[in-house]
């Protein structure tokens, strides 16, 4: 009896996901470019902490942003309209600097999105003065990593929307 409860133990423990126990990255928003004439935001960013190396192993590394204000950035599709971004780093004396190239969907149901283009996008944008974007990380055995709040100022993605 006592090797079952052992074991029973040992199996609730090992299921938990450990706390990572990593610094929560302060960022800082450099700035926005649109790539080419395509959908995709690149939104550059620095960092006290270097976001891409925190973990050896790692599912994923995305930059999310919300338009709306009670979106659960620990679970990546939990709202209608978000924009999200794989992190990449870029070369800086400035300390670490990153790119997230952010595409902005519009979740329709369970198993379908569409991508958020154009006149749809301006409209989510016009008369907000900023989104809010985290980095979000997943890593195998440890909790979501999710770094502290950063503004995209709209004006600067609708720049870019217009020059197309």
């Amino acid at each position: 009896m006592r090797n079952i409860i052992l074991c029973m133990a040992f199996l609730l423990c090992t299921s938990c996901a450990m706390n990572h126990g990593k610094p929560i990255a302060h960022l800082q928003y450099v700035g926005v470019e649109r790539y080419l004439d395509r959908n995709i935001y690149q939104v550059r960013f620095s960092s006290d902490v270097d976001v891409v190396n925190l973990f050896k192993s790692k599912i994923s590394q995305t930059l999310l942003c919300s338009f709306e204000d009670d979106f659960d950035f620990s679970a990546p599709h939990s709202a209608g309209r978000y924009g999200e971004g794989f992190i990449e780093p870029e070369i800086s004396s400035a300390g670490p600097v990153f790119r997230a190239d952010v595409l902005f969907f519009e979740r329709k149901n369970d198993t379908s999105e569409k991508i958020i283009e154009g006149e749809a996008l301006r409209s989510l944008l016009v008369g907000r003065e900023s989104i809010v974007c985290k980095v979000r990380i997943n890593s195998y055995s440890y909790k979501i990593y999710l770094s502290e709040d950063m503004k995209v100022p709209t004006a600067d993605l609708l720049r870019e929307i217009d020059k197309f």
